[in-house]
């Protein structure tokens, strides 16, 4: 898994090399052939508990198996040309044509270039040496900036497991957990097994990054304030609707803080997870309802957080599949779908409107917020307070990428 996740990330990495060995663009090698050298330079540039003659050994080998022996000479001759340029991993470095970075801290460094210059093609250099689609990397220099190559760096990222400690009271002590840089959360050592399984059904952790608990946070501190709705009656708490709720984190996040959630989403196998999580839970205070069945009047609950659909550029870490899929979104169409869903949401919600995405991208966050708070719809609300994380790495302070935007009506 760690070497199809690391494949997945490093794929443009790894043309650039073998285009450097071999003067053949990957496009032109065998599918086959040119996966099985994707495993092979993987190994010898971003392994370190394979030996250098193991993974040339392995990878003709594999060749053989998969019917392909023919190419056997070949994949031979550009992983010992890949030796030759005597890959080596330093902890400090530079964007260079014999340089690319692994992470914030190191960087693999070539006995001769292999990337384009960075001075004149920025870039393609960023798109080659943290493998990223030109397209993206284009985009995100347009809309980041000087920020633009740190986003890409930590898209190469290794996430942790991190969970939102639910119940601190119950919360059994384990040497699978250490504390996260914020409050609240824990970061899983060596991933999920059994009892950090059993704490999950328990109640007592969720799993949830701190950028993506934000959104629910923010809901229940805006129906916490003095002028939030009052409700006389402890039993009947503001009432809110996760308008998007997938498995529904979020339902679970604003049901522990004492609200009462609506929960829905389109896809009905997710709410029926939420729908077994909550019988494990007994909150008694999550309604599952399908969007088909959502009341039609306006101002039929007291906020509403909406998570929408969106391009994933702040979770490429953790979903390193998206960025080679994202280039063929239809984005006019994802944010005609954004926005709909915010005017739904707008309609529905009588005091506060979260909007949440785990994107980087100000189309789909500032800019989309302002267009909707000039709509005629928008004019009822008023932006409280919003804000971009860009994705953080470390050991204990990782991040995912996301927006959070709230809103208050006028």
């Amino acid at each position: 898994m760690d070497m199809l996740s690391g494949i997945l990330r490093r794929r443009l990495t790894l043309d650039a090399v073998i285009r450097a060995v071999s003067n053949r663009p990957g496009e032109t090698i065998e599918p086959l052939v040119r996966a099985i050298l994707w495993v092979g330079v993987f190994q010898l540039l971003f392994t370190d508990h394979v030996a250098d003659y193991a993974a040339v050994d392995s990878a003709v080998k594999l060749a053989g198996k998969m019917q392909v022996s023919r190419a056997g000479g070949f994949i031979n001759a550009v992983l010992r040309s890949v030796q030759r340029l005597e890959p080596t991993i330093t902890p400090s470095g530079s964007a260079s044509v014999r340089s690319c970075p692994i992470d914030r801290e190191r960087w693999l460094v070539f006995q001769r270039g292999i990337f384009p210059p960075v001075a004149q093609h920025q870039v393609a250099y960023w798109s080659q040496a943290a493998s990223i689609p030109m397209e993206l990397a284009g985009e995100f220099f347009r809309d980041l900036g000087d920020r633009a190559a740190q986003v890409m760096i930590d898209a190469n990222g290794r996430p942790p497991v991190i969970c939102r400690v639910d119940r601190p009271d119950m919360l059994r002590p384990s040497d699978r957990l250490r504390p996260h840089a914020q409050a609240g959360y824990m970061i899983v050592e060596g991933g999920v097994n059994g009892e950090i399984r059993f704490a999950i059904d328990r109640g007592e952790l969720s799993p949830q990054d701190p950028t993506a608990g934000l959104a629910a946070q923010w809901m229940m501190e805006a129906l916490a304030r003095p002028d939030a709705p009052s409700h006389a009656d402890p039993a009947s708490p503001p009432h809110v609707l996760d308008l998007c709720a997938g498995r529904g984190t979020k339902t679970i996040q604003m049901a522990g803080g004492g609200l009462r959630v609506t929960a829905s989403d389109i896809a009905a196998d997710k709410l029926q997870m939420l729908a077994q999580r909550e019988a494990l839970l007994h909150t008694g205070r999550i309604h599952i309802c399908p969007a088909g069945e959502l009341p039609v009047q306006a101002e039929s609950f007291d906020g509403v957080l909406v998570d929408v659909p969106c391009s994933n550029t702040g979770v490429l870490a953790r979903r390193p599949e998206v960025r080679w899929r994202l280039m063929r979104l239809d984005i006019d169409e994802l944010l005609q779908t954004q926005n709909y869903i915010l005017r739904r949401a707008g309609m529905l919600a009588k005091v506060v409107l979260v909007y949440s995405t785990c994107s980087v991208l100000p189309g789909e966050n500032e800019k989309l917020i302002k267009h909707f708070l000039n709509s005629e719809q928008g004019h009822r609300w008023q932006l409280v307070k919003a804000h971009t994380t860009l994705p953080v790495t470390g050991k204990d302070q990782w991040r995912d990428g996301g927006y959070v935007a709230v809103m208050r009506r006028n």
